[in-house]
């Protein structure tokens, strides 16, 4: 909160223009998807392009399934991401910024007693510029609304399970920001010694929570799993009010400005997947995931001025209809060598607790398809999504015991190809009546992971 200042001014208009080109300012378009969902947590994730639903690290519990926290020790991940995106526009680099940041995550869990397991997990996302990044651009541009503003923002998740036999049950919540409050007022009146003005700013950053589940079944060298990612986005409620009471001022009366929207909208998310021991020290893992991005509202901030002067004109309001995007199903698939390695199970559906592997090295590679959700576009909007190709490598090396934590150091690499999308609208009056897009994504990761003995 602002504290409340008064000023001397002679140009009240200054005050009423600014607060409208502020608001107008404000109002503009982007939606969808954060780090985590996009690349991965983590270079092991990242490496199999989040196909390890139903098998991965502990501390991949917050991020990837909440049952992952049902396993015994306790875990710590501290790593760094970056990706260079080269998004264009009809050829022209679109310059959307740099994606990048700091992850750490963590476990613990005990075995309470001989068939069951309980742990707890935490991860935290934090952007490389900012906490949180709210961004609206017109809806006519085309654009990449789901690479901009919603990659720039803090997220932390957190999740707990509970393990009986071969089944793990796990929940938790991811947790976003939100801006909202009173807003900004400005008060322009006059007294005997002339015109003065006031001045008030009061923002808030509220919480948002979406529920996180996930399951899986051991079976030896077959594990299925399941997860559930609610919806969430940062939410912008801002209301600016003028007023003005000036002597013979045409001006006179108090002016309105709401903005409101969704940035960073990340829809409902369900993963189903499995993984199997091939060969020895050998695992293929498969998932697909569903994500209902019909539910998106509208990736445009609604801009309501209502002004009420002596002149009296009309109400100004700007507001978008829905975008009418299409649910997705992305398949993704991956696979992960480590030497040395265990036995594999007598039978497939043999045992459903086996010691860890005493690996050294481990080599991972995945390749995924994320259709795009975004229709054709025939009208006023013009946004430029296209499905997307990943192809992913990775590494780790396990360093063994260092003052007491066994550690390991990976790293991972993807490439992001955007298929060509070109955009004809019906009507060469409309804006952008023509366009086309395409672009390529580079990630790299590098984390250290480590349990405490």
């Amino acid at each position: 909160m602002i504290p409340r200042r008064s000023y001397r001014c002679r140009l009240p208009v200054f005050y009423l223009g600014s607060s409208v080109l502020l608001a107008i300012a404000l109002a503009s378009p982007r939606a969808s998807a954060t780090p985590g969902t996009t690349f991965g947590a983590g270079p092991r994730d990242e490496s199999l392009v989040r196909s390890a639903v139903a098998e991965g690290d502990t501390t991949d519990a917050a991020t990837e399934n909440p049952a992952f926290a049902a396993a015994e020790g306790t875990h710590i991940r501290v790593g760094y991401g970056a990706a260079a995106p080269y998004l264009r526009v009809n050829g022209i680099d679109a310059r959307v910024a740099p994606i990048l940041g700091f992850d750490t995550a963590t476990h613990t869990g005990r075995h309470l007693l001989p068939a069951l397991w309980a742990g707890v997990g935490f991860a935290l996302h934090l952007p490389g510029a900012r906490v949180a990044r709210i961004s609206f651009r017109p809806a006519t541009e085309p654009q990449f609304i789901f690479y901009e503003a919603e990659q720039q923002r803090l997220s932390f998740d957190l999740a707990a399970a509970l393990r009986y036999g071969p089944i793990s049950v796990g929940g938790g919540a991811s947790v976003a920001l939100g801006v909202g409050g009173p807003g900004v007022s400005i008060d322009v009146a006059q007294d005997a010694a002339g015109p003065r003005a006031t001045g008030a700013t009061d923002i808030s950053l509220g919480y948002r929570l979406a529920p996180l589940a996930g399951v899986v079944a051991h079976f030896g060298r077959l594990q299925l799993g399941a997860s559930f990612r609610g919806e969430l986005a940062v939410d912008l409620s801002l209301q600016t009010v003028v007023k003005v009471a000036l002597d013979g001022n045409p001006i006179n009366g108090v002016t309105t400005v709401v903005v409101s929207g969704a940035s960073g909208y990340e829809p409902p998310r369900v993963n189903l997947g499995a993984r199997v021991l091939v060969l020895r020290g050998l695992r293929a893992f498969a998932a697909l995931e569903l994500s209902a991005y019909s539910a998106a509202p509208a990736p445009v901030a609604d801009v309501s001025i209502d002004v009420d002067l002596s002149s009296k004109p009309a109400l100004k309001e700007g507001r978008f209809v829905e975008p009418r995007f299409r649910d997705t199903l992305a398949p993704k698939v991956g696979v992960e060598w480590r030497y040395p390695s265990l036995p594999l199970p007598p039978t497939f559906f043999g045992e459903t607790v086996r010691a860890a592997d005493p690996w050294k090295v481990a080599v991972r590679a995945g390749y995924a398809f994320a259709p795009s959700p975004v229709p054709p576009q025939r009208g006023f909007t013009s946004y430029a999504d296209s499905s997307r190709h990943t192809a992913a490598i990775g590494a780790a090396y396990h360093l063994g015991d260092v003052l007491g934590v066994d550690l390991s150091l990976s790293i991972a690499a993807q490439l992001h190809v955007l298929e060509t999308r070109r955009e004809q609208k019906s009507l060469l009056s409309l804006p952008f009546a023509e366009y086309q897009v395409n672009g390529e994504m580079i990630r790299g990761s590098l984390a250290l992971e480590g349990q405490v003995k």
